[in-house]
């Protein structure tokens, strides 16, 4: 992170209150802490973390007293946080595997690369685009490659309905925390415009187009969102995205779309979803006289699988992506509790094997082909 002036100065008053000032919500770090926990567990028993804008320290001490043979770089650009980092971790006895550096990523030494690093609640006061992207590039160039990054941001969608009344409650929490009335008219002016001005899905693309494979959510609570990524593994410098890199974050998007799709459409029966993956131009391969079109899919999976397998689900078993395309091997199972295209129900179990191809243009369907093994699972279903 490039030396820029931050919109929240902690100075020495602000800093030493900070952690008393939300103590009440304590919970809500605990249960990301333990999350946390658990994706960087598999990191070697001497690893060697990055804490990026680590504040007074408190991930770092938690992760150090669970991984006793850790090291840690802790970086902070505000000295009395900085400060108070440093007599937490003294106090705790890991002060002699912890570094402590007072600026941004760009003045750190030069070092071995790092295992994993954290950054939790601090992107989100780097408004615009291209630095926020600038910040997590710097991050994967001090990181080996498939290195561990564990974010954690606000961000919402304020064109979301549920958007108003999160940000009503994030308020009420901030409230109950201790936060002045004069502080929250403050915050709630300030959401959207000094921090906390991306979506979700732009937080994710900033990360995957950032040296990084593509980011996975795992945790959210009200308008904190909590990614983990991998950096990709390339020679390159980071710093510099060739055209492969940013070729490979769109394989990545294009096989999520296709993952969210079977999961959520075809498993969960989701037709929101299901509108927001489809392009107006999609077409599908059917059988002459079958419709083309986004509707003639849905009904496949609506009105003709579901009512018949009501508990269906989607086991996606190998995908590769090239190109604009998505090819998926994945079977789709259930219990055969009402009518399938005529047979009725036996209350056996259905298995129905499916390769498909899908055409993808700004990760939303353009086109689909596919072949499945419902003509031999209704064949049997028959002879039962």
């Amino acid at each position: 992170m490039q030396n820029q002036e931050l919109p929240v100065v902690f100075d020495k008053e602000r800093a030493s209150s900070y952690d008393t000032q939300y103590a009440k919500m304590a919970a809500l770090s605990e249960a990301l802490y333990l999350l946390m926990r658990a994706i960087l567990s598999d990191l070697p028993a001497d690893a060697r973390i990055l804490c990026v804008g680590v504040g007074t320290g408190s991930e770092m001490l938690y992760l150090a007293s669970e991984f006793p043979q850790w090291q840690f770089t802790a970086v902070e650009p505000a000295a009395p946080m900085l400060d108070i980092c440093r007599r937490r971790a003294e106090d705790a006895g890991i002060a002699a595997r912890c570094t402590f550096h007072e600026g941004y990523l760009d003045t750190l030494p030069a070092s071995p690369p790092f295992d994993g690093a954290t950054s939790l609640l601090v992107s989100h006061f780097i408004v615009d685009s291209e630095k926020q992207r600038g910040f997590y590039r710097e991050i994967a160039t001090r990181l080996r490659p498939d290195g561990f990054l564990v974010s954690a941001a606000l961000a919402a969608d304020p064109s979301a309905s549920a958007s108003p009344s999160l940000l009503d409650v994030w308020m009420r929490m901030q409230e109950y925390a201790g936060v002045s009335a004069e502080a929250l008219e403050k915050m709630r002016g300030a959401y959207g415009r000094t921090f906390a001005a991306h979506l979700p899905r732009e937080v994710e693309e900033i990360i995957a187009s950032s040296g990084f494979r593509a980011p996975v959510l795992f945790f959210q609570t009200l308008l904190i969102h909590s990614w983990y990524a991998k950096r990709a593994a390339t020679t390159s410098k980071v710093s510099i995205i060739p055209e492969e890199q940013d070729m490979q974050s769109e394989l990545e998007r294009n096989k999520e779309a296709v993952t969210r799709f079977n999961k959520e459409v075809i498993e969960q029966g989701n037709v929101d979803a299901f509108q927001s993956l489809m392009d107006p131009e999609f077409v599908r391969s059917a059988p002459p006289g079958m419709d083309s079109g986004p509707n003639g899919m849905l009904d496949t999976f609506n009105t003709v699988l579901r009512p018949a397998m009501p508990d269906m689900t989607v086991e996606i078993l190998d995908q590769v992506a090239e190109g604009d395309k998505v090819t998926t091997r994945k079977r789709i199972s259930g219990t055969h509790t009402g009518k399938l295209m005529g047979i009725p129900a036996t209350g056996w179990d259905v298995v129905i094997d499916v390769i498909d191809i899908v055409r993808l243009r700004g990760g939303k369907y353009v086109e689909h082909w596919g072949i499945n093994s419902l003509p031999s699972t209704l064949a049997s279903l028959r002879a039962k």
